[in-house]
């Protein structure tokens, strides 16, 4: 949604875009907390609970980074939103990509 956004777009719409990709952050981060403990036996709940949030915390920080050079370095504000969004397409596809094979990691142990 946000990857169209354009000059002349209207608040309703960013507003709109913004709200529907926070929620769903909000639904992500639960999920991925309470998948990461039902993989893991009782004693290692709360290593894994630490892992994902350090991780989260980790990738926030380098992600922030690499998008606010994406948007200092465009030759417009609008370009270098657009490149965030593309940026941030690819991260989450491969992010979606490398989470298939955690069932079977996960199920050998």
């Amino acid at each position: 949604m946000l990857f169209c956004l354009q000059p002349d777009s209207s608040y309703l719409y960013v507003t709109t875009a913004m709200t529907v990709q926070g929620v769903a952050f909000g639904l992500l981060f639960t999920v991925s907390t309470i998948g990461s403990q039902e993989l893991v036996g009782s004693t290692q709940k709360g290593i894994s609970t630490s892992i994902v949030i350090f991780s989260r915390n980790i990738g926030t920080a380098v992600g922030v980074t690499i998008m606010g050079s994406l948007l200092t370095h465009a030759e417009g504000f609008m370009l270098g939103i657009r490149h965030l969004f593309l940026y941030g397409l690819i991260v989450s596809l491969a992010a979606l990509a490398t989470s298939f094979p955690i069932r079977k990691i996960g199920g050998d142990s």
